[in-house]
């Protein structure tokens, strides 16, 4: 009996050995995902447009006049050229004349711009901007300055000088002098001449302006930026001549 004991006593504690030396029971991993939604919607902004001087965000400009058409992509506002008064030359000299700077009474000079913008709902935002001499000079009373053109210079794009809007500025601006020029026959319309060419599908978003020159580096430069050419054998008369330069933004070309 005591044998038996023994060697029944040895055989449990094997077993019980044995079931210490077993690892736990793995539990089985659990998880479970459900998606929900976050939402947002933006509306067509409403609010007038404005102008501002370039590279700024303020004052308000009273004039140039804004455009009130509704689209999504437009030319916003221009401002006039004005190249002065000046004596009439009988030696037959072909003249050039500078455009005086944009002025504003609350903020002065600036450069002579084109306004424009493309808030348009699209992930593309390329577009090209033109310019053309619609109208020859021409006088009250029916006198023309047959041949002049308008040459532009130092051309570039300004924002309204906050960081974002200069990370989405558009790209392409021609910085070669560029002529609005009429026809052959110096009279009639001329052709559209490309001023921006934005490539860059993911820049042009928002309002900005082509700018002729730099009043940051001086007024002088501004003056140069924009000239009017009057060949000299145009019979001159006394009074003002008014020409028609066309802007248009276009995403095809034109």
């Amino acid at each position: 009996m005591k044998n038996t004991h023994k060697i029944c006593g040895a055989a449990l504690l094997a077993v019980i050995g044995l079931g210490l030396a077993l690892p736990g029971a793995t539990k089985a991993a659990e998880s479970d995902s459900f998606a929900g939604e976050g939402n947002v919607e933006f509306a067509k902004d409403t609010t007038p447009d404005t102008i501002t001087p370039p590279d700024t965000d303020g004052p308000v400009l009273p004039y140039p006049p804004v455009n009130p058409s509704t689209a999504d992509m437009k030319i916003v506002g221009i401002t006039p050229l004005d190249f002065e008064k000046h004596d009439i030359l009988t030696d037959g000299s072909t003249q050039t004349y500078e455009a005086k700077p944009f002025n504003d009474a609350t903020f002065g000079d600036m450069e002579n711009f084109v306004d424009f913008k493309d808030v348009r709902s699209t992930t593309d935002h390329t577009y090209k901007i033109y310019g053309k001499l619609s109208t020859q000079f021409a006088h009250t009373n029916g006198s023309q300055l047959k041949g002049a053109f308008i040459t532009f210079a130092n051309t570039r794009v300004a924002s309204n000088g906050t960081a974002n809007a200069e990370a989405l500025k558009p790209v392409g601006a021609v910085t070669t002098p560029v002529k609005l020029e009429p026809a052959a026959d110096g009279l009639a319309a001329g052709e559209n001449t490309l001023f921006l060419d934005n490539t860059d599908a993911t820049k042009g978003f928002g309002q900005y302006k082509l700018a002729f020159g730099n009043r940051a580096t001086s007024v002088e430069n501004i003056k140069e930026s924009v000239k009017l050419t009057v060949p000299g054998d145009n019979m001159l008369s006394v009074g003002k001549y008014t020409a028609e330069i066309t802007w248009t933004i276009s995403d095809t070309p034109l």
